[in-house]
């Protein structure tokens, strides 16, 4: 059964089609789900066969979009290249260096900002203002910015 609607796919098709300009990655880091629960471990999250589930069903939309899935256990260096501690993880990967990294599923009203990051880094860009952009040339060192997101 598929996580996005026929209606959306369509409709995400047509705005993948009409809004990507170049291609983009999506680097999605998981790992097999185990029955094996070790005390002073947590979990593993519930979202891991879903997040690769949607991320398949978005990747299958556009020609512009490449799906790489990789398994922290069977890949560490992977994992390591990227600096991927916990999963579900997902980094989007276009066309400048930059990247923008998602943690768990970027599902419910996160999905929206998910699908306008990999347009723009399809298409190299960054949604940040003139004045924004300004203020950051000015920064002496790199930035290291996180938003946390809670379902509610």
């Amino acid at each position: 059964m598929a996580i996005i609607s026929a209606v959306d796919q369509e409709t995400l098709r047509e705005r993948f089609a009409r809004e990507m300009e170049g291609d983009v990655t999506i680097l999605h880091f998981t790992k097999a789900p185990s029955r094996l629960l070790i005390p002073g471990h947590q979990p593993d999250s519930p979202y891991l066969q879903q997040t690769e589930q949607l991320l398949r069903e978005v990747a299958d939309l556009s020609e512009h979009i490449t799906l790489e899935i990789h398994d922290v256990r069977q890949e560490p260096e992977a994992a390591e290249r990227w600096a991927i501690e916990r999963v579900p993880a997902t980094i989007l990967v276009g066309p400048p260096e930059g990247r923008l990294r998602f943690f768990g599923i970027p599902a419910g009203y996160e999905f929206a900002a998910f699908v306008d990051d990999l347009i723009a880094a399809a298409n190299g860009q960054s949604r940040l203002s003139e004045a924004s952009r300004e203020s950051l040339e000015g920064l002496r060192g790199d930035a290291h910015i996180q938003v946390f997101v809670t379902p509610t």
